[in-house]
């Protein structure tokens, strides 16, 4: 285990000490709090999820409901439940010296990483609900953990925990997601649960 920790510290600081330029600082400064944006929640966030709605209708909001359900429940047991049960410190808080570059993350204990497992919570939703661009999803839940390593605010394995969180509750949810859509369908009892996955993915509405 000891040797765990120490690999850990190790990448903690070749990610946040040797690639760290002001460039990059711009990029995951501006990344990682994103969703904190002035304009996002109360503009763009809206007018995104109204065309959700309007795409989709009543398939599109119970994908939003389910979306907010992922996150809600992620966020709430890492930040009310593991944080507390594990009391890992912040590589701030471990003795290291931390240049932390993110206002976020104020709080004494970063295992896991709320930022990672939203992100992939989220991630993991919205690439099936929008299978086209599923790489772009998991790609930008990526981006967004690592910068977390890289502003000083978390260890890799906080984050890495965290993804890993984030996918189990998002695939769960789908899982229980789609047991109460195909319970109002007419597919054959005797179908598998991924065939009838693969016929809601095929669905008109689902593929507006």
């Amino acid at each position: 285990m000891d040797w765990l920790l120490k690999l850990d510290t190790y990448l903690f600081i070749m990610i946040h000490k040797t690639m760290a330029s002001s460039f990059s600082d711009f990029i995951f400064m501006e990344l990682t709090d994103f969703h904190k944006k002035s304009w996002v929640l109360p503009i763009a966030a809206p007018i995104l999820l109204l065309l959700w709605i309007w795409k989709r209708k009543l398939l599109g909001l119970s994908q939003i409901l389910c979306l907010v359900f992922a996150i809600a429940v992620t966020d709430g047991l890492s930040h009310n439940v593991l944080k507390p049960f594990f009391h890992r410190p912040r590589p701030i808080h471990s003795g290291l010296s931390v240049d932390v570059k993110s206002q976020s993350g104020s709080s004494k204990f970063g295992f896991p990483s709320n930022h990672a497992s939203n992100s992939f919570a989220a991630a993991t939703l919205l690439a099936f609900f929008f299978s086209t661009y599923r790489f772009a999803f998991y790609f930008i839940a990526i981006l967004i953990a690592f910068s977390r390593v890289y502003l000083g605010v978390h260890f890799p394995a906080d984050v890495i925990f965290g993804a890993l969180l984030g996918i189990f509750i998002g695939r769960s949810v789908l899982m229980a997601y789609h047991h109460i859509m195909l319970a109002f369908s007419i597919a054959p009892q005797k179908t598998t649960l991924k065939q009838r996955m693969a016929r809601l993915r095929r669905s008109p509405n689902n593929q507006k």
